[in-house]
């Protein structure tokens, strides 16, 4: 028993570290959208982008049995930070 919960408990170890990569190559890549976007002197519409990216989150939370709340308010955080980054 002892080992099927060290076992578990490393496969969240691992999905945690997945996430924080995640988050790291989102912010990489949404600094690279708006270096593109400087120099190409290209508006982004970042309010319907949002909205879009929420919508598809939420139908593949839907699709996972994933609480919609929680994908909502991991969203808007993700949303936030992005917003710091331009800044």
């Amino acid at each position: 028993m002892q080992d099927l919960l060290q076992s578990l408990r490393n496969q969240v170890n691992t999905i945690d570290e997945e996430l924080v990569y995640m988050l790291f190559r989102r912010i990489e890549i949404v600094k690279e959208i708006q270096n593109l976007s400087k120099t190409e002197g290209i508006e982004l519409d970042n309010d319907s982008r949002r909205q879009e990216l929420l919508t598809i989150m939420l139908e593949e939370a839907k699709d996972k049995w994933v609480d919609p709340e929680l994908v909502t308010r991991l969203h808007h955080l993700v949303q936030e930070h992005s917003d710091t980054i331009s800044k």
